[in-house]
């Protein structure tokens, strides 16, 4: 399975990411009760994300994307809700035991979100630089007038704007402009993680490079670490380092970037990518079979075998955990079942005898 063309471009990024832990996402669930029944948006999902890592999560839409970004924002309103789990940020706040008074003081300040459509994110009769020093003024951070300018020069500076964008409404700006806006606010206080809902839909493909170009400078700037939710798989594979493929609410394969193009493991992922358009030949693309799933009626056993090209006799019964197949790759696929199985009968006896 060849990667798109795009991937091409992608950077080695290893020595970039610093090592430990920014977020920990353990066994999460996020569900909505509605009058139809019980929908579970997000249905058992764990990941972790190191310091100066770029990870991408994709999928369909409805696949759990954009309500995961939500959870670690505590941004889920009634009827939906953090059923269970975990969220472990710096390795040091649990986002979802935290009072809403303290995690009014978290967002912003220690993780931000750049938001899928910055028209509808901006306040459309307030200036620029009045938007961007009201975040600041939530965390108590309020400076005198001389400074306060200077403060948002240098953010607007930052994502290539230029200081008098500060007087400007947010209708007299481009798309990429208002998105490079969305980006100085969500940098203004200097979090620690990033979370970017899908920010170039909507712009064309060059406006859409610049943005990305601009999220990886200001990322790299502050150290900071990037969680990227969108379905361009070919901007996936320019940016980030990780990518997490997710399908139903669940993970069905984490793995770095490059081995998941060149070899992906999960027949999802496999057909995801062979579907991607290719200038390197005129082969036909391949379709997936079938429709999503109802989020009111899972199937049983694996979430995508009634599409799945690879089923077999015990996807319908088995829900397939997600277990490491190699070295850092993980699928929650019965296909690799006896390598997991095999994985934990090794590590069995090694505790048994006492290999470290």
């Amino acid at each position: 399975m060849t990667a798109p063309t795009t991937a091409a471009t992608t950077i080695n990024r290893s020595s970039f990411v610093t090592g430990g832990e920014s977020l920990r996402v353990e066994d999460l669930h996020v569900h909505y009760r509605t009058r139809a029944g019980l929908v579970r948006a997000v249905d058992g999902v764990s990941f972790t994300l190191a310091a100066g890592e770029r990870l991408g999560l994709v999928g369909e839409s409805g696949s759990g994307k954009s309500t995961i970004a939500l959870a670690l924002l505590r941004m889920i309103k009634p009827p939906g809700e953090i059923a269970a789990g975990r969220v472990l940020l710096d390795g040091e706040i649990d986002v979802t035991a935290l009072p809403e008074a303290a995690m009014r003081g978290v967002r912003l300040a220690r993780i931000a979100l750049v938001p899928q459509g910055a028209m509808n994110s901006l306040n459309p009769v307030a200036r620029v630089g009045r938007q961007v020093i009201d975040g600041m003024r939530a965390h108590g951070v309020d400076l005198h007038e001389p400074e306060r300018g200077r403060r948002v020069g240098e953010l607007l500076g930052s994502v290539g704007l230029r200081p008098e964008v500060a007087d400007r409404y947010p209708h007299e700006l481009s798309g990429g402009m208002k998105q490079r806006v969305c980006i100085a606010m969500a940098i203004a206080l200097k979090p620690s993680v990033i979370i970017a809902d899908e920010p170039t839909s909507a712009l064309d493909v060059v406006v859409q490079r610049q943005i990305m170009a601009t999220l990886g400078k200001v990322q790299t700037e502050l150290g900071a670490s990037v969680i990227l939710i969108g379905h361009d798989m070919g901007l996936m594979a320019q940016f980030v380092d990780r990518l997490g493929v997710m399908y139903g609410g669940k993970l069905m394969e984490t793995s770095a970037t490059r081995p998941l193009f060149k070899q992906p493991l999960h027949p999802y992922t496999q057909v995801l990518i062979a579907s991607l358009p290719s200038l390197e030949g005129s082969a036909e693309l391949v379709k997936i079979p079938g429709q999503p799933h109802s989020p009111l009626a899972p199937p049983s056993g694996c979430v995508f075998h009634p599409r799945c090209p690879r089923a077999f006799e015990p996807c319908p019964a088995v829900v397939p955990p997600l277990a490491e197949v190699e070295p850092g790759r993980r699928a929650a696929c019965l296909l690799y079942e006896p390598v997991q199985a095999a994985a934990r009968r090794e590590g069995s006896r090694n505790q048994e005898g006492g290999t470290p």
